[in-house]
């Protein structure tokens, strides 16, 4: 810890690139371990007021921050000596500042944080029977009073020149064997103070600032009983190097579900975008829209431009590669439809530069993708909802060019298009029986084979079945070909979107299960760490599991609070930190929520059974 710790109390901010949020969750992390294996040590403040940081078990904060969220102490940092003058204002903790080993003008200094509860409950398995009064105070805070002080009583007061800040008074009752044994009792105390508080300390001291202890390296490994420190070393080398080998089998994995995840999500950001040109009751102020595309609602003058390819095969690297210099637009996006057809949009500061470059962006789009491509340009717009009459419009100017054998118009192009892709069977079928005295079968084949190759569907045998009934002029058949080619897409879309659904909410639920005592967690969590959009996560959990990513985050919080209500004899205040919550009161109330009585009363009721 000595390192990190030097660096970062560094004002001059050198060595700031190394503390990433990764970085300080680590940070945090030792801290909170460091505390859990100290008994009564409640929490290990780093203050670095130059800086204006308090850097605890829970996170990383500014000074006033902190004093207002938790409001264990308070953290003058006015004084002269530069010297931040800390204290507690809770009567349930007590607090001990150790001095930076290297002081500096920018001073630091970490506070020790005694759980006053916790102390009292340790010194108890140890006090002696025949003390009628202790008291026990660290810089002149009351850390410890038992009994009541007695006038005729033997008293023996001890301040350790080992640790000065600690005093220690003790009443016996006044008999004769009292002090025949007063030596014994002296030594005793002497001993206990030196063992019990002096010894934790010191050994925090060093463990904080000093020296990284091998506790520090064991703290993963709670399962090792070793004999030695070359035991431990040996322990955990073996371990590191299994670990190893399976965090590279799982970067294989993550790798692959990294791919599947992203194009999954490719998907549904086309089917988002594509319903923007085709939903009359599209919302343009969707959350995602607006993180997309913040400037749609400012009504700036904006052109579209459609791209399709004249043949089904479909190059995407050269769209990708298609670039035009910005001086042509103020902004732009671009998104693809169905796979072989792309929209590019531009906006335009004011009416006057859009109408001129409307016919350069055109020649550019001509020029950059030759022959294979046909282009349509929209007039000049003002208002989103004008993106739909316009995407009908050029959708058919892009038919006309193109001179296709069929004459499907474009609104049922549309129609059909977003029934086979919200996967509505019955609004299919009807679709296409009411078509047939209109348009011939090749007309709805061409249209799904464009979206069976979207969809990476095999079509060769439908192929070859039309060809078959087509040297037949069997036409039942070929209508009954086209309705069962329907399916088989409408099928594997609806497959695919369930499959890769449950393979994302069972990684963010396996997520959750490991990790749901972390305070921070969140849809906003879960959004950072497998890099998607909360409100898809939300969307999808919900429909996978059956209840909301907060319903299940509470039912697996309560499961442990449970548990540990039942089987353990923590308090209520560490239950409700080890099943995720900082502040009691927000245990209390999501359990009596959940049960319908509070902690208490479920302990106690348990109890009584």
């Amino acid at each position: 810890m000595s390192n990190w710790y030097k660096h970062y109390r560094n004002i001059c901010g050198i060595y700031n690139s190394e503390f990433n949020t990764l970085k300080r969750m680590e940070i945090s992390e030792d801290l909170r371990i460091k505390t859990i294996s100290m008994g009564f040590i409640s929490d290990l403040l780093v203050v670095t007021p130059s800086l204006d940081s308090v850097i605890c078990k829970n996170g990383w904060f500014s000074i006033k921050d902190y004093t207002d969220f938790y409001g264990h102490i308070s953290i003058n940092t006015g004084a002269a000596s530069n010297e931040p003058v800390i204290k507690s204002v809770n009567e349930n903790y007590c607090t001990l500042v150790l001095n930076d080993i290297n002081p500096r003008t920018d001073i630091s200094v970490v506070c020790i944080l005694i759980d006053k509860a916790l102390f009292a409950k340790y010194f108890k398995q140890i006090q002696n029977d025949l003390m009628v009064y202790v008291d026990i105070k660290m810089n002149d805070q009351l850390l410890y009073q038992y009994g009541k002080n007695i006038d005729d009583g033997y008293s023996l007061t001890i301040r350790s020149n080992l640790c000065p800040y600690l005093y220690l008074n003790i009443t016996y009752p006044y008999y004769n064997k009292t002090l025949i044994y007063e030596n014994l009792y002296k030594s005793y105390i002497i001993q206990l103070i030196l063992v019990i508080l002096a010894s934790i300390i010191i050994a925090i001291v060093l463990a904080i600032i000093n020296i990284r202890p091998l506790n520090a390296l064991l703290k993963r490994f709670s399962g090792a009983k070793c004999n030695s420190p070359n035991d431990a070393y040996k322990y955990i080398n073996d371990f590191v190097d299994n670990i190893s080998y399976i965090n590279l089998q799982l970067q294989n994995e993550n790798k692959n579900l990294s791919a599947s995840i992203s194009k999954f999500f490719t998907l549904m950001q086309n089917e988002i975008m594509f319903s923007m040109l085709t939903n009359p009751e599209f919302d343009f102020n969707d959350e995602y829209i607006r993180d997309k595309i913040p400037w749609i609602n400012d009504n700036l003058p904006f052109i579209m431009a459609l791209i399709e390819a004249k043949l089904l095969r479909y190059d995407e690297c050269i769209i990708n590669k298609l670039s035009l210099p910005e001086e042509y637009y103020t902004h732009f996006s671009t998104f693809k439809i169905l796979d072989n057809e792309y929209c590019m949009i531009f906006w335009f500061d004011d009416p006057g530069f859009a109408k001129k470059q409307r016919e350069i962006i055109r020649s550019g789009l001509l020029k950059a993708l030759g022959d294979e491509y046909v282009v349509e340009i929209s007039d000049i717009m003002y208002k989103p909802h004008e993106m739909q009459d316009s995407f009908k419009l050029l959708k058919h100017n892009i038919i006309m060019q193109k001179q296709l054998s069929f004459e499907l118009p474009i609104t049922l192009q549309i129609d059909l298009i977003t029934k086979i892709k919200n996967c509505q069977y019955e609004e299919c079928f009807q679709l296409i029986n009411q078509s047939k005295n209109k348009f011939k079968p090749e007309s709805f084949l061409v249209l799904l084979l464009r979206i069976a190759h979207e969809y990476e569907i095999d079509a060769k045998n439908t192929l070859e079945l039309y060809k078959r009934h087509m040297n037949d002029k069997n036409h039942t058949k070929l209508w009954n070909l086209i309705v069962s080619f329907t399916s088989d897409i409408i099928t594997t879309i609806n497959i695919s979107k369930s499959n890769k659904s449950k393979e994302i909410v069972k990684l963010i639920r396996e997520f959750i299960d490991l990790n749901y005592n972390n305070p921070n967690m969140s849809i906003k969590l879960l959004s950072s760490v497998f890099k998607l959009d909360g409100t898809l996560i939300s969307k999808v959990f919900k429909e996978e599991m059956g209840m909301t990513f907060s319903e299940y985050l509470l039912k697996q919080r309560m499961k442990l609070a449970l548990q540990l209500l039942k089987n353990s004899e923590m308090s209520l205040t560490d239950i409700s930190e080890a099943v995720g919550y900082t502040h009691y009161l927000s245990f209390k109330r999501a359990f009596t929520r959940f049960k319908g009585v509070t902690p208490k009363e479920y302990r106690e009721l348990n109890y009584t059974i």
